[in-house]
């Protein structure tokens, strides 16, 4: 019996997620475990913007994180307010994208504004297409623009751990 405790509480530990720190990208957050790293570079009419992907696919769900750096002459000539459009317009691609990918149509259940660590803008919203939940948590600092999405159970363990360990690593 003491065996079976003690590899049931080695096995559970085992699982927990732990805070993996990514200094390159800014960022801390808990993956269940290494997340898989992907990097690519846009064309637009802004100028070229890196991203930085990291994916993580659960049984239940998929962790997605994704460091976007824009141009910074562009960025530094935006107000507050287009700074929002900037993540307004991922916000629609994202439900756009997904909305194709899984053959439905976003419901919307959350979408408010805010101030990730009081000084960045921000937005989260939530939702359910086809059945598949949504929760997605968008951070403009400077000129990297972060996007934060849990796709299928946004209530596991696991997936909750991951929203609530994101911060950013600010410079000191």
């Amino acid at each position: 019996m003491k065996k079976l405790i003690g590899l049931f509480l080695f096995i559970s530990l085992g699982l927990q997620a732990q805070t993996t720190s990514f200094p390159e990208s800014g960022f801390r957050a808990n993956f269940p475990k290494q997340p898989e790293i992907s990097k690519s570079q846009v064309d637009t009419k802004i100028g070229k913007i890196d991203i930085t992907t990291y994916t993580y696919e659960g049984e239940e769900f998929l962790l997605l994180l994704s460091k976007n750096e824009y141009p910074k002459d562009m960025v530094e000539k935006l107000d507050k307010a287009g700074l929002k459009g900037i993540i307004d317009g991922a916000k629609l691609g994202a439900i756009k994208n997904i909305e194709t990918q899984m053959g439905g149509e976003f419901k919307k259940s959350e979408d408010h504004d805010f101030q990730f660590n009081g000084k960045y803008v921000a937005n989260t919203f939530s939702g359910t297409i086809s059945d598949v939940d949504l929760t997605t948590t968008a951070i403009m600092k400077g000129n990297q623009f972060y996007i934060i999405m849990i796709i299928g159970n946004t209530k596991a363990d696991a997936a909750t751990q991951f929203m609530k360990s994101f911060n950013l690593i600010e410079p000191k």
